[in-house]
């Protein structure tokens, strides 16, 4: 209480200081309200400026060619990896949701895209005893009981053969094995895709927002 007292005695003395404080007080409070008014503009600005992007038109797998529409969102709805130019032959290399929006990690001009830097494809041979696969299933790589290459990525299928992205220090293993046709893969099992941006946007494509 004293503390109060003698602030009140000494601003009652020094006017100067008392109108310097008011004004510092009020610039600061002015500067406050200023920026609070920028981000509500920003914010405003986000949901009634649009942007057109591409969005899919079916439910994709890893592999598949690219199925989607214009279509325009509003900006806060769009995520900043968003594809804006035409994706012309590209393939999928994840799965995607109907009406999701795409984003550049989204596409590569082959599944050979999915393959990590410095990784190699072995292409193993398949049969009607091989598991079957997907493109972008992980795999382990088994000969002899030996496990060669763990967590490798499938990048192409077909009836004869699955092709296969294994760490650089695997692959001459593996490939020695698959041309031996003693190489095996046995699956990992899938995590489930907690990416759920593609549901949210979906709504707002139904609903025409």
């Amino acid at each position: 209480m004293m503390f109060f007292a003698w602030c009140r005695s000494f601003l009652a003395r020094h006017r100067m200081v008392y109108w310097l404080a008011v004004a510092a007080i009020s610039l600061t409070l002015a500067l406050t309200a200023a920026a609070q008014q920028r981000r509500l503009e920003a914010a405003r600005r986000a949901w009634t400026d649009s942007t057109a992007v591409w969005v899919t038109t079916a439910a994709h797998a890893p592999g598949d060619r690219l199925a989607v529409q214009r279509q325009v969102l509003p900006r806060a709805a769009i995520p900043d990896d968003a594809l804006i130019d035409d994706p012309g032959s590209a393939v999928v290399l994840r799965a995607l949701h109907r009406n999701e929006i795409v984003t550049v990690d989204d596409l590569g001009a082959s599944t050979a895209a999915l393959a990590d830097d410095g990784s190699r494809i072995v292409a193993v041979a398949a049969d009607e005893r091989t598991i079957d696969v997907v493109v972008g299933d992980r795999v382990d790589v088994i000969a002899a009981g030996v496990v060669l290459a763990i967590g490798g990525v499938v990048t192409s299928t077909s009836a004869q053969q699955v092709s296969v992205a294994v760490a650089e220090h695997v692959a001459a293993a593996v490939a020695s094995a698959a041309h031996d046709a003693t190489a095996v893969l046995v699956l990992r099992p899938r995590r489930p895709d907690a990416h759920s941006v593609g549901e949210s946007v979906g709504e707002l494509c139904e609903t025409g927002g």
